[in-house]
């Protein structure tokens, strides 16, 4: 669906091609809509101007685009999205530290409409999320998300050199990535036990990353409370790090 046919409007009034964007637009970041996001946090400093492309062709990571999604979770299904993660996922996957009181939305309605709505989970609890990935959506035996879904969702929408070309990032890592759905997917890789790794990259550094290759899952959390980020390059190093004493054979 079209955020047109949803009924979707912000505060900063949306042109029509805007309201043409769909959906999956949004979730692969190429809604072209370039309207700043309730929060900060994104890549938005290397936006293109407004109306200047079309939606589904130009790839850029903009809150907005993920904001909105959240809305239109909510907006469609009629239930609250920590309601749902906490039946749906929560509960069934038996995490051990989910507090539902602490998962807030919040931003600045003055600029957007649509607040973000973050996750907090224990590192523990993101593994788990990170092992339903790897067992391509199944927990003890039960298919929680389809097994086609997962494959879309990690499944190359951009590729590393559009990424890197719209947000300059070209050789500050060691790693380039691929966008799939709100998934980084690893690429230009030597180390075959890296071969089809991708990533759920979030605020702070923290991580969870699913390496199909050797059946692993590592989850990397930072602590909010201390304000302190660990840089990208770093979170990289330790995530391949912690997988080389594992066999190449075993691929």
């Amino acid at each position: 669906m079209s955020i047109e046919e949803l009924g979707i409007e912000d505060v900063s009034k949306l042109s029509s091609l805007e309201k043409s964007t769909t959906i999956k637009n949004l979730i692969s970041a190429k809604s072209g809509v370039y309207l700043i996001g309730s929060n900060g946090g994104d890549s938005r400093e290397f936006a293109p101007e407004r109306n200047s492309k079309i939606p589904g062709k130009y790839w850029l990571y903009n809150n907005w685009d993920f904001n909105l999604a959240g809305h239109i979770f909510e907006l469609k299904t009629g239930k609250s999205i920590y309601d749902e993660l906490e039946s749906q996922f929560a509960i069934p996957l038996k995490m051990q530290d989910w507090d539902k009181s602490l998962q807030k939305k919040w931003g600045d309605s003055t600029i957007s409409k649509f607040p973000v709505y973050h996750m907090w989970f224990s590192t523990r609890d993101m593994a788990r999320i990170g092992l339903l990935m790897l067992n391509n959506g199944k927990w003890n035996d039960e298919q929680f998300i389809s097994k086609n879904w997962v494959r879309e969702m990690t499944s190359q929408i951009t590729t590393s050199t559009e990424v890197n070309t719209n947000t300059k990032a070209s050789g500050k890592l060691d790693v380039d990535f691929d966008y799939g759905y709100m998934w980084w997917l690893w690429e230009n890789t030597t180390d075959k036990r890296l071969n089809n790794v991708y990533s759920a990259l979030g605020a702070y550094g923290q991580s969870i990353t699913v390496y199909p290759e050797i059946d692993v899952v590592v989850a990397f959390k930072t602590k909010a409370k201390y304000e302190r980020s660990t840089p990208m390059a770093t979170v990289l190093k330790i995530l391949k790090k912690a997988v080389e004493n594992f066999d190449q054979k075993m691929v």
